[in-house]
C-alpha cells in the first residue's frame, strides 16, 4: 500500500496540492516509519509552504533513518536558516561538504551564513571554494560584497567583473 500513497503524494505535488502531498506521505510514514524519502518530501513541502519549524522536524526524521544524507542535512540546514538559527545551519552545511564536497552550492550557502555571521575569512573561503566547484553571478557578487566589507575593493571589483561576465553569457 505505501508505494500507492508514495504515488498519490507525487501526483499531488505536481499539482501543487501540497496539503493532499502531506496526507498521503503522512499515510507512507504509518505504514512505513523508515521511509526516509517521505520525510524529505514532506520536509520540502513545509518549507515551499514557508514552514521551516515542520520542515526541520522531517528533516530531523529524515537523519535519523540516515544520518550520512547530504540532501537530509542540506534540508535541515536550510530550515534553520529560515528560522535565523545561522551557527545550527552552518553546522549543518559543514556536514553536507563533509558528506558530499561536490553538493550543489554547499559552498555558496556556507558563505552566505557566514557572511550573516560576520566571519568575513570564512565566507570568503567557502566562496573561493564555490567558485572552484560551479561558479556563479550570484556567488561572485555575494563574494564582491564580502570583499567590500573587509575594505579589499580590488578584489571585489573583480569578482564584481566575473558576474557581469556570468550575466552577459545568459
Amino acid at each position: 500500500f505505501a508505494p500507492t500513497h508514495e504515488a498519490l503524494a507525487r501526483a499531488y505535488i505536481l499539482k501543487h496540492d501540497y496539503q493532499g502531498a502531506t496526507a498521503e506521505l503522512k499515510r507512507v510514514i504509518a505504514l512505513d516509519p523508515q521511509s526516509e524519502g517521505s520525510y524529505y518530501q514532506l520536509g520540502l513541502i513545509y518549507m515551499e509552504q514557508k514552514l521551516p519549524a515542520q520542515a526541520e522536524a522531517a528533516f530531523s526524521q529524515m537523519l535519523k533513518i540516515d544520518p550520512n544524507s547530504a540532501d537530509g542535512h542540506a534540508g535541515l540546514a536550510s530550515a534553520l536558516s529560515e528560522q535565523h538559527r545561522n551557527p545550527e545551519a552552518l553546522d549543518e552545511y559543514k556536514r553536507v561538504a563533509g558528506i558530499d564536497s561536490l553538493y550543489e552550492d554547499v559552498y555558496f550557502n556556507m558563505g552566505v551564513i557566514e557572511a550573516r555571521l560576520n566571519l568575513l575569512d570564512d565566507a570568503i573561503a567557502s566562496l573561493l571554494k564555490q567558485r572552484q566547484v560551479a561558479d556563479s553571478a550570484d556567488n561572485e557578487n555575494l563574494l564582491a560584497g564580502v570583499y567590500d566589507s573587509k575594505g579589499m575593493k580590488k578584489e571585489a571589483d573583480n569578482a564584481r567583473q566575473k558576474a557581469a561576465e556570468f550575466q552577459k553569457q545568459k
